[in-house]
């Protein structure tokens, strides 16, 4: 069974902020956070990211986030 996060640390927020703004892939965002991609879509399934996720797309409203 994978492992979920549990906490977001600071490299997550940075994640998120770009995958949010920029709309990363998986693929993007494992090249420019230096993280394997495999890993990828546990930080994004977890309750954490979910949670800052619509907070930051409730926060930038509907015209500044890409996905």
């Amino acid at each position: 069974m994978t492992a979920l996060v549990q906490k977001l640390n600071s490299r997550h927020y940075n994640m998120l902020h770009a995958y949010v703004t920029e709309g990363l892939s998986n693929k993007e965002m494992s090249n420019r956070f230096d993280l394997n991609e495999g890993y990828i879509p546990t930080i994004k399934n977890s309750p954490a990211w979910k949670k800052e996720e619509t907070a930051l797309q409730d926060y930038l409203g509907p015209q500044k986030y890409k996905r």
